[in-house]
């Protein structure tokens, strides 16, 4: 009986590690955010295999943040009826797409000049997935346009192939996590240009260059907060690495509170983590006061803003959390809140 009891002491370490299969609750939606750390960076990628260990503990780079928002509301929900989250850049007001089923995770599209619609939509994450599972999907989008008194259309496709080569331990500058997999896509892009044969006949005229690919290495976890802790872009032998972005923390937003109550200003980035913008075009030529105030109300800084089209306020000491913001003018008062993440 003790030798027994001694085997299975011993064998209790192996049984926390599990292989992992990420399935449709392991992806996110409204409400959530992290915010990750950027960088461009050459070296080896790490092999793959059957409950591997990565160190990338060694990443640096700048940050970034990534909210996801419910789409009522939202400028192009009727353009993405079936879109179930968006993320918006408040720098330049720009929207992307996403739908979350049982099948993956999906970028629909978003603004762009013009609109760019994914039809099919182009896969980032399928579920469900375990070690050594695989998967193909095509995307494309289209794109009209006219030129020398030609109709011409574009067809942009992308072939996208996934495994997942790899199950173990991550480390990456903001901790180490176990029961990761990994998943390799490798996409092939390329173009077609089509021109107007007559009464909106297309006919194929040309291919636009030669085919392109990328390899991407995406390391996922079961926590629809963050699922993806670690993303590298390799060259086309998916061999070395050129970018990378791993997580560094996560947090929650209002799901249907992209920018604020009707009055705010425009704030970004939001979350912010060192420095946090307020565009003040419209009260630049007014005398005006910006006070900021913490969740208890107490008030944090109050600056005299006349004369200016923007404030950058540095929050890099302020601890995470939400704070709210008021600027009153000599015609108006305006509110918000935004939120700090490090």
């Amino acid at each position: 009986m003790k030798k027994i009891y001694i085997t299975i002491v011993c064998l209790l370490p192996l049984l926390a590690m599990a292989q992992p299969t990420i399935t449709q609750s392991d992806l996110p939606g409204p409400g959530t955010g992290w915010l990750s750390i950027k960088n461009s960076f050459s070296g080896a990628i790490l092999p793959g295999g059957n409950n591997v260990t990565w160190d990338y503990s060694a990443l640096t780079g700048t940050n970034d943040t990534t909210a996801f928002y419910s789409t009522a509301g939202s400028p192009l929900v009727a353009t993405f009826p079936a879109a179930t989250c968006a993320v918006v850049d408040h720098s330049n007001s720009k929207w992307q797409y996403y739908t979350v089923n049982s099948t993956g995770f999906y970028l629909n599209g978003g603004s762009n000049s013009p609109v760019l619609v994914f039809n099919p939509a182009w896969l980032y994450v399928p579920v469900p997935f375990t070690y050594n599972d695989t998967k193909q999907n095509e995307a494309r989008f289209v794109y009209d346009t006219a030129f020398g008194g030609h109709n011409y259309r574009e067809i942009y496709h992308i072939s996208s192939h996934f495994v997942a080569d790899g199950w173990g331990t991550l480390t990456i500058p903001s901790g180490t996590y176990s029961n990761v997999l990994r998943e390799k896509v490798t996409d092939l892009q390329y173009d077609s240009i089509l021109v107007d044969a007559g009464g909106g006949n297309y006919v194929f005229a040309q291919y636009a260059g030669a085919p392109s690919g990328q390899v991407t290495y995406r390391w996922i976890r079961h926590d629809p907060t963050t699922p993806v802790l670690l993303e590298i872009d390799a060259d086309s032998l998916g061999t070395t690495a050129k970018k990378s972005s791993y997580l560094l923390s996560a947090f929650t937003v209002g799901v249907n509170d992209l920018k604020g109550t009707d009055n705010s200003l425009n704030v970004y980035p939001n979350p912010a983590s060192t420095n946090v913008r307020f565009d003040l075009q419209e009260s630049k030529n007014q005398t005006a006061v910006l006070k900021v105030y913490n969740s208890l109300g107490e008030e944090i800084t109050s600056r005299e803003v006349k004369g200016i089209s923007y404030f950058e306020l540095v929050v890099d000491k302020f601890a995470s959390g939400i704070y709210y913001y008021s600027l009153i003018s000599d015609s108006n008062k305006r509110s918000g809140k935004f939120s700090v993440a490090h």
